[in-house]
């Protein structure tokens, strides 16, 4: 285990992991498409995406939503047939606005998954769980020594391997009484989407779910040797599996046509800069959020148009100008 426990004061958290070839490799790698992704605009993600997140992180802890609740989640509709999986998905649609190297984003996850109050761990044994966990009424100190380490190292580490860790050592850590793997999951996807915004579509827990033999055969050789490197590695391989399925898909929505775009770029003249309000007028529409939405951001992501202020996007004075050869 790589906390260790002493008796009062406890000293700081430090990481015990040994970086090698491979978690470097990985490390890189994953840094260099998440590059590349940034190159094809933001994949933002939907209420299918969101609920794709809470369908597998749920099954983690053998919970199986029905056809007709994912239905449901798909809508962004709330499920009074299991409130838990609307507690989440809420949660996970707000994965952008939460700071993961805040305390704050534990206490919202404890308002949100356990309104009736925090099952937190009373004994150093709980079900399911053959690993030995540090005492129980050490719990809390723990998890805000780990917050310290967090922000000491978020300018020298980067999101995606401190994510790796934060996973490890809530699993290590069990703070409550069960389903722990929500908590880690979360953590672990909120610290992802410091890596890049469109981390927060990443499906990553789709992953976690089917290949959750190997992850815990990782946690456990990890603990055994008290070294985080081969739950890290682990963990790195199937984030770079998830970026590379994330960049397969934003590069398919880049090529792939788009009516809309190119009803756009026939009402503009190449070298010209328009202003939301001329090109409103020229494609007959009365919403400039529907001409955002549906045409100037897929336009923008396909690298069709250029902005005249590209570094204030909001800018209200933002011009466009058709891209080609005059």
């Amino acid at each position: 285990m790589t906390i260790m426990v002493t008796n009062s004061p406890l000293p700081p958290y430090r990481s015990a992991m040994s970086v090698n070839h491979s978690i470097l490799r990985l490390s890189s790698d994953i840094a260099y498409r998440l590059g590349r992704l940034s190159c094809l605009g933001t994949v933002e993600p939907d209420a299918s995406c969101h609920a794709e997140e809470v369908k597998f992180t749920l099954a983690c802890e053998g919970i199986t939503l029905t056809p007709s609740q994912m239905r449901a989640l798909n809508k962004g509709e709330d499920l009074p047939s299991c409130p838990l999986a609307t507690s989440l998905f809420h949660l996970y649609s707000r994965l952008g606005k939460e700071d993961p190297y805040s305390p704050s984003i534990l206490e919202r996850f404890e308002k949100a998954v356990h309104p009736d109050g925090v099952p937190m761990r009373k004994s150093s044994k709980i079900e399911g769980v053959s690993y030995p966990l540090p005492p129980y009424n050490k719990v809390r100190k723990l998890l805000e020594n780990l917050f310290e380490f967090e922000k000491k190292n978020k300018e020298v580490m980067s999101p995606v391997t401190l994510a790796c860790l934060l996973y490890f050592e809530v699993m290590a850590l069990a703070p409550y009484s069960s389903q722990n793997g929500l908590l880690a999951r979360y953590w672990f996807k909120t610290m992802l989407g410091k890596a890049g915004r469109s981390m927060d579509a990443l499906k990553i827990e789709k992953s976690l779910f089917y290949q959750k033999d190997k992850l815990a055969k990782a946690f456990e050789e990890s603990s055994a040797k008290q070294d985080n490197a081969p739950f890290v590695e682990c963990l790195l391989t199937l984030v770079l599996s998830s970026v590379n399925a994330l960049l397969k898909e934003a590069s398919q929505k880049q090529t792939a046509p788009s009516p809309l775009v190119d009803r756009l770029l026939a009402k503009m003249a190449i070298g010209r800069f328009y202003s939301a309000s001329e090109l409103c007028a020229l494609l007959g529409l009365k919403s400039r959020l529907g001409l955002q939405k549906n045409y100037l951001r897929p336009a923008l992501d396909r690298g069709k148009i250029a902005m005249s202020n590209p570094l204030c996007p909001t800018d209200r004075n933002q011009r466009y100008c058709r891209k080609g050869v005059l």
